[in-house]
């Protein structure tokens, strides 16, 4: 069949002159997660129970989290105990500066993917980088807890003349005011250093205080309400970031 010429029609080198005279924005990272993030809103959801909830975390910590932490925070908490039953240091001093090292430590693993250059390789994975951040925040915190419990009742039954919710309070409020400090400075800013800087910074800080005669004293004298108020300004600061990460204003900023 012959075919009938069209004025219209141009050849390819014609069509690529034209299309040179446009161009397409490339979107930013910000606008791509917000694109994502809307139309998550149209995927059916299944319903989700503690269960399944619980499997899905556990299934992205499997994937993606290294427990080599875990074993230095037990390592530190062994290390505690063996010195709070070989010394003259003060039980509550020992579980004040040895509370939040499981997080300090923690902080290297939660931001793994940004400093090892692997945020893009997590993107395309099953799991959102949120999801992630979460899942590996809520197991950090979760040990962190737990060794400190643990590490209360150990103290209380080698040690005479210990007040549990004593201890409980000189782990508490380090755990809630360092970790929300740390969190902040380790997404804020880029680099290993911030995280290398922050252990040492805390075990410096306390062991000056010790030197300080009667510091110990005056940290026991101090009323309740102080402390209350410090665990509150401490975890708003905590909750304002998850927010933050759930809302994916750090990721954006910083995986970039």
């Amino acid at each position: 069949m012959k075919r009938i010429p069209n004025d219209y029609e141009m050849d390819d080198h014609e069509i690529s002159d034209l299309l040179k005279n446009f161009t397409i924005e490339t979107p930013t990272e910000h606008e791509i997660s917000k694109t994502i993030e809307e139309l998550r809103f149209y995927v059916p959801k299944r319903r989700k129970t503690i269960q399944s909830y619980l499997s899905q975390t556990w299934n992205m910590l499997f994937y993606s989290f290294n427990p080599v932490f875990i074993f230095l925070s037990l390592v530190v908490y062994i290390i505690g105990i063996g010195v709070n039953l070989n010394s003259n240091y003060s039980p509550y001093f020992t579980l004040l500066v040895i509370s939040p090292t499981p997080f300090l430590f923690g902080l290297f693993e939660l931001v793994k993917g940004r400093e090892l250059k692997m945020w893009e390789l997590e993107q395309a994975c099953k799991y959102s980088a949120k999801q992630l951040l979460l899942a590996k925040l809520t197991l950090i915190s979760g040990v962190n807890i737990g060794f400190n419990i643990l590490f209360c009742i150990l103290a209380e039954v080698t040690s005479a003349n210990l007040v549990f919710w004593k201890l409980t309070v000189f782990w508490i409020i380090p755990l809630c005011f360092v970790s929300s400090i740390s969190l902040l400075l380790s997404l804020k800013f880029r680099g290993w250093s911030s995280l290398v800087v922050l252990p040492v910074l805390w075990f410096g800080i306390s062991f000056m205080l010790q030197q300080i005669p009667g510091v110990m004293t005056f940290f026991e004298s101090v009323h309740w309400t102080v402390y209350a108020c410090l665990i509150l300004f401490s975890v708003s600061i905590f909750n304002w970031q998850i927010r933050l990460i759930k809302r994916g204003i750090h990721i954006e900023a910083n995986y970039s």
